[in-house]
């Protein structure tokens, strides 16, 4: 919003009063400078403002997404292949244990299911993430999509990773947790 704010000033510059364009510059009042060159340094503070907005929004952006991938990698590894509470299994999980058991059986090296994550951890991060990962959060970060995506404009594979991101990790939050 601030960001759009400032390009909305700099597009009216020419139509400020003087006194805004004073402040704008970060000029002393008290200083007797002609129109045009306080003009001038309010435009290259304004442009300078943007500048460093912008690379904000960017690095913000980056960091959206990279948090939201973790979160769903995150889920997706205690949810689905973390917990080994037999018979609750979800399929899969079962999925994933015949697979694994399989290239145990045929002589492959694989990690397999983790040990050591015992139900309470898991039914108590399901807990929290019915808690946290709610309507309002998807809300907000839908919400925050087109500018997450147009600071990665530039960027091919980018394109959509935030909206499968946020897919997948509301299907885990909705479907695993229960």
């Amino acid at each position: 919003q601030a960001l759009a704010d400032y390009k909305e000033r700099l597009t009216s510059l020419h139509q400020l009063p003087v006194t805004e364009l004073v402040r704008l510059a970060d000029v002393s009042p008290t200083e007797k400078l002609p129109t045009v060159v306080v003009r001038r340094m309010a435009h290259d503070k304004v442009t300078a403002t943007i500048s460093n907005k912008t690379q904000e929004v960017s690095l913000c952006a980056a960091n959206v997404e990279g948090l939201t991938f973790l979160v769903w990698r995150h889920l997706e590894h205690y949810l689905l292949y973390s917990s080994q509470t037999q018979g609750h299994m979800t399929p899969i999980q079962e999925a994933y244990s015949k697979h694994v058991t399989y290239g145990q059986e045929a002589g492959y090296s694989s990690s397999g299911l983790k040990p050591g994550f015992s139900s309470v951890d898991v039914d108590k991060l399901k807990k929290d993430v019915l808690a946290v990962l709610n309507e309002t959060y998807f809300d907000k970060l839908t919400d925050n999509l087109a500018t997450i995506e147009a600071a990665f404009s530039s960027k091919a594979a980018a394109q959509g990773f935030m909206q499968a991101v946020m897919r997948r990790t509301k299907r885990l939050s909705t479907l695993h947790t229960q």
